[in-house]
């Protein structure tokens, strides 16, 4: 696309997981001058973003508005596919097993929204998806449009492209230790001092700390374990049809997998390892969890734990306290030049498109984003992956 005309707005962003990446991305074509902040490395292997793979989906079960507006995140996606020139969007499918009752419901939900989906009863979901177990008498509803971001890849692609255009700096290894709302300005850890016309927060889980006595709402802090295991290239063929899959009946209720691919492993997790914990600590996953892990993957796939090597990872992030959803927000008041997107609330990677978009353009907030209850916050419902 050809390069937009300066708007000599300066743009200065906090943390390098995808929300300011895709955040510098879009001020950057609208021709801001734009630099990112992160205390690590760009892009830091220590985010919770910098994952093999991440959900997308416009389904959110039983809430019309949320899933109204969620319908445009598999284009916006596809545009950035186009964008950074490297596939980064497995359009797999998502498939919610769940009793029927509650799949014809949601079926009816999406077709009022306008989205795709199909009903698969007991026999069919079995007969489709002969490597996979579900719970006796559940049924599937699958949204085809929905699927797998290759989440390194975002993150990466993204980087790459903010590399190549003038408007943009990348600093690495610069720890923000103090932030001045109303003067749009950052204090390193070495003393110097930075300042924008635009300041956005985007430090994932160390925003609690960075942002204290800042936010409008409390947040509290999540650590989720998740299993891996590579797939046996015997396997290959299976698990090329295979959506994600997301257990909302039967004894792992709760529980999900997303599949391998486009040289990912595959991986489950479930609500029964995701736990409220004072502070970010361990990266080791204690061996109690790691069962939990190993059981549902046995619980949910034939011949699941195998000969083949697993590993786990744990990842940090915030949730709204009131909400258990996402948090973005102004910090001082109203008129203030900054904002940040101080919560998560797990399922913060899909919807990075449209806060890269609210924060860029300082327009009304992004569809599905209740404003209703804070001036200058926004939320909207924690989901499961």
């Amino acid at each position: 696309m050809p390069a937009a005309t300066p708007t000599g707005r300066r743009v200065l962003i906090v943390g390098a997981g995808v929300v300011g990446l895709l955040t510098a991305l879009e001020c950057a074509r609208r021709g801001d001058e734009v630099t990112v902040l992160d205390q690590g490395p760009i892009p830091n292997p220590a985010a919770a973003s910098f994952d093999q793979h991440r959900v997308v989906r416009a389904l959110h079960l039983g809430d019309p508005a949320a899933t109204r507006a969620a319908a445009v995140l598999p284009a916006r996606w596809t545009e950035l596919q186009r964008l950074l020139a490297t596939p980064i969007y497995r359009r797999v499918g998502v498939l919610v097993v769940q009793s029927l009752t509650e799949a014809t419901d949601n079926l009816r939900l999406m077709h009022a929204a306008g989205i795709e989906g199909e009903l698969l009863g007991p026999r069919q979901l079995r007969q489709r998806l002969e490597h996979l177990i579900f719970p006796a008498q559940a049924a599937g509803l699958l949204e085809p449009e929905a699927g797998v971001l290759l989440a390194r890849r975002v993150l990466t692609g993204t980087t790459r492209w903010l590399r190549q255009h003038h408007g943009v700096r990348l600093l690495p290894y610069h720890r923000v230790v103090e932030v001045d709302p109303a003067a749009a300005t950052v204090t390193l850890a070495g003393g110097s001092s930075l300042a924008g016309d635009l300041l956005f927060v985007a430090a994932g889980a160390w925003s609690r700390s960075l942002l204290a006595g800042l936010l409008p709402t409390p947040v509290t802090l999540y650590r989720q374990s998740m299993l891996y295991r590579r797939p046996d290239p015997a396997e290959s063929t299976a698990w090329d049809s295979t959506p994600v899959v997301l257990l909302r009946t039967g004894p792992q209720a709760g529980g999900w997998l997303l599949p391998p691919g486009a040289d990912t492993d595959l991986k489950v997790s479930t609500q029964a390892v995701c736990r409220p914990v004072e502070r970010i600590g361990s990266r080791r996953t204690p061996p109690s969890r790691r069962r939990v892990l190993s059981h549902l993957l046995s619980s949910m796939v034939a011949g699941g734990t195998g000969p083949a090597p697993l590993r786990t990872r744990e990842c940090y992030y915030l949730a709204d306290q009131a909400t258990g959803g996402a948090l973005l927000a102004t910090l001082g008041p109203s008129s203030s030049p900054t904002w940040a997107y101080a919560a998560c609330g797990g399922g913060g990677f899909k919807a990075a498109p449209l806060i890269a978009e609210k924060v860029a353009g300082l327009r009304a907030p992004p569809p599905g984003l209740d404003t209703s209850r804070r001036r200058g916050t926004a939320h909207h419902r924690k989901e499961a992956v």
